[in-house]
C-alpha cells in the first residue's frame, strides 16, 4: 500500500492496510478467534497488549 510520496520523489510503502482498512482486518481476526474459542477469550481491561496479541495469534 502506498503511504506517501516524499519531496525527493521517493515513495514510502507499507505491507499493511492503512487506517480503517487495518481496523476491519483486526476486527475479522478477533471475531474469528472468538468463534473458534466458543465466544470467550481469557482477557479483560487490564490485559497487556502482549497478552492480547499472543491470545489472538495462538
Amino acid at each position: 500500500m502506498l503511504k506517501k510520496i516524499r519531496e525527493d520523489n521517493k515513495i514510502d510503502v507499507s505491507p499493511r492496510k492503512i487506517g480503517y482498512g487495518r481496523i476491519e482486518d483486526a476486527k475479522e481476526k478477533i471475531l474469528t478467534h472468538l468463534k473458534a474459542k466458543g465466544g470467550s477469550l481469557p482477557l479483560n481491561d487490564d490485559s497487556s497488549p502482549e497478552k492480547i496479541k499472543k491470545s489472538i495469534t495462538d
